[in-house]
């Protein structure tokens, strides 16, 4: 699992035990939505991606469950406020190892049921950004359809239908495992009907697990950590329930809920991936609970109310700002006279329309701008419209699907590659990549104007001689990106779901050892074109110090928003400032991060753990290589 996931769980670990410590139920929102899902596909969200969203929604207040892609935002016209930051979600997929190309899970599994190896397969992820609605200018009211379902009809049958035996008696909520029973207080007894609602489905929940259904370990008594894990699978499950339903949260009920959250905080601080679990069993849950309760069926004949406005479209605003043209000076624009404003304006600052129909001054250069449709152009670059981005994307397209692009194998990691080659946004830097036709290039800077599609300059060219000098070569991260070609002596640069732009390098006699990744965040990518202070020529002159003062580091991160780095270092893992390390004499040694409450061996035990784990990856990749080199001999690379 790539360090990009990692932080994105490690972020929801961190803040449902905040939220559990100061006695919040973190999955339970104040507010009626329905579960995020795309804008553009509407489908929904699931598993910890549904969580993740929800509870960021939450901590910002947003009420739109609408969310997209920095890339689809770009298509559909809608630009991201300056300043607003994504948040990662997970995509698992399967891949096979000798034709190179995904499967969805229907092929997979009908290829297995006709005879195929399932050792040829494996389980990949990769890691996409998404924006709330919320973060958006341009984009449309949300508009709500509520849709009325009758409950109780809904619970009755999935009751019925579970053939579990069910009574209201009593002044306590149970399953009882060994008797298959659910009992629940009268529904007079309840202070509100979320409450009635709420404690019949969690404990239909819990009674999903008997192991005529689904089968989970149901033999935990109270205050045993098997029962919190069950609590806590019922508890998520239930209120992805609530949600499908359309119940607004009270507050009241979660009180009958507080006798559980220091259970669930033991369990989450012992084994943090027991959430994710726990999120996965709730969807399992979520799944046979909606299909036996005939949940489809019901939505079909619900009354379905409204559209009504979010909170945020009720704010009556009906022109937005494009372009800012200096401190004192704005562009305001009716949307619907866009495209005429967008070219008087052009025209007033000397911008000449292409035969193309993008915009084009050579030696321009607007600061510190923001926004569509204007790009910053550095010297002898293009400026295009979203109506020329598509063309080029639809040449781009083509070209993949005749096999003359080297990488992309989904259309969504296509899309965003051929983003990064075309450097369109203003954050963006100017990049380049080799497609097959191109890949006997002696000389870097010869790709030509067509294979870049309108751009005539690519990127620092200090840098990229500096790091040829280094004869650094680069590769293709195979858990994310699928196979690419190995280009001997040249780099490519790629960038991961338009928020990190990276540099994956390997020494080339170390192809197994010694990696670096350096990694620009997005609000700073700029400066690895040498227009911040720190300049390409010294950030390669400061990385070839650390590579020859130190051979045996791995797993190097740099982070140039901060100047600081991570690294494994003599089995060690060190949290340092690239500066720091340059500067001083000592070295790093003196920089070992301990975690809270670990000693010297606690922190090597770790240390060799993930140097393990980081091993065995790096030997499946080495696998994938080999097994790529005759192809990329036969190609007429030399390797």
């Amino acid at each position: 699992m790539n360090d990009m996931l990692n932080a994105a769980r490690r972020r929801l670990i961190a803040e449902y035990l905040t939220a559990l410590r100061s006695d919040t139920i973190p999955w339970q929102k104040p507010w009626k939505t329905r579960a995020p899902r795309n804008a553009v596909t509407g489908r929904a969200y699931k598993g910890i991606n549904h969580l993740l969203l929800d509870h960021i929604a939450n901590e910002n207040g947003w009420q739109d469950p609408r969310w997209c892609t920095f890339l689809q935002a770009k298509e559909q016209g809608w630009r991201i406020y300056k300043g607003e930051h994504a948040v990662p979600v997970e995509y698992w997929f399967i891949i096979h190892t000798e034709e190179h190309r995904t499967y969805s899970w229907e092929e997979y599994h009908t290829a297995i049921e006709n005879g195929a190896d399932e050792h040829d397969f494996r389980l990949r992820t990769k890691i996409s950004h998404v924006f709330n609605a919320a973060q958006l200018d341009g984009i449309a009211p949300y508009l709500s359809e509520e849709i009325e379902i009758n409950k109780n009809a809904f619970i009755d049958g999935l009751i019925e239908n579970m053939e579990v035996d069910y009574v209201e008696i009593g002044d306590r909520a149970c399953y009882v495992p060994a008797e298959d029973k659910v009992m629940v207080p009268p529904k007079e007894a309840f202070l509100h009907t979320y409450a009635y609602h709420s404690t019949r489905l969690h404990e239909l929940c819990h009674a999903s697990g008997h192991e005529k259904r689904l089968a989970r370990d149901l033999s935990g008594v109270f205050g045993s950590e098997a029962y919190a894990k069950e609590e806590l699978r019922a508890e998520i499950g239930s209120s992805f329930l609530m949600q499908d339903l359309g119940l607004s949260y009270d507050d009241r009920h979660s009180q009958q809920h507080m006798a559980y959250v220091q259970n669930w905080i033991s369990v989450l601080e012992k084994d943090p991936n027991e959430l994710f679990r726990a999120i996965r069993d709730a969807e399992e849950i979520t799944g046979y609970i909606k299909k036996v309760g005939g949940y489809e069926q019901f939505i079909e004949m619900g009354d379905v109310r409204g559209p009504e406005l979010s909170v945020e479209a009720q704010d009556p605003i009906f022109s937005i700002a494009l372009h800012r043209l200096a401190d004192d000076a704005e562009v305001w624009l009716d949307l619907p006279a866009g495209d005429k404003e967008i070219e008087d304006t052009m025209r007033s600052l000397g911008i000449a329309k292409t035969e193309e129909g993008g915009w084009y001054r050579e030696a321009f250069d607007i600061p510190n701008h923001d926004g569509y449709p204007f790009y910053r152009i550095d010297p002898h670059e293009d400026i295009m419209t979203l109506n020329v981005l598509a063309k080029q994307l639809s040449m781009l397209n083509e070209r993949q699907l005749a096999g003359l692009i080297c990488y992309a194998d989904t259309k969504d990691i296509f899309q965003n590659e051929a983003l990064t080659i075309l450097s369109l946004h203003a954050d963006d830097i100017p990049y380049f990549t080799y497609d097959h036709e191109l890949m006997q290039s002696d000389v870097i800077n010869d790709i030509s104007l067509e294979e870049r599609y309108g751009m005539t300059k690519a990127i620092d060219t200090g840098l990229m001689k500096k790091l040829d000098e280094l004869q650094i070569i680069t590769y293709f991260d195979f858990k994310s990106y699928g196979y690419g070609d190995i280009c001997n002596g040249r780099v490519t640069l790629y960038e991961e779901g338009f928020i990190d732009d990276t540099i994956r390098v390997s020494l080339p006699e170390t192809f197994t050892e010694a990696q670096v990744m350096i990694t620009d965040a997005y609000e700073h990518r700029y400066s690895i074109a040498g227009t911040d202070p720190v300049s390409a020529e010294r950030l390669c002159a400061d990385i070839d110090k650390l590579i020859h003062r130190y051979p045996d580091i791995r797993n190097l991160h740099y982070d140039l928003s901060s100047d600081h780095m991570s690294f494994l270092y003599e089995d060690r893992s060190v949290d340092v400032s690239l500066s720091d390390i340059l500067e001083r004499k000592n070295g790093f040694e003196q920089f070992l991060v301990l975690q809270p409450g670990e000693t010297n061996e606690g922190c090597l035990e770790r240390s060799y753990r993930k140097l393990v784990a980081m091993s065995d990856l790096l030997e499946e990749e080495q696998e994938l290589f080999l097994e790529r080199k005759e192809d990329i001999r036969i190609a007429g690379i030399s390797i």
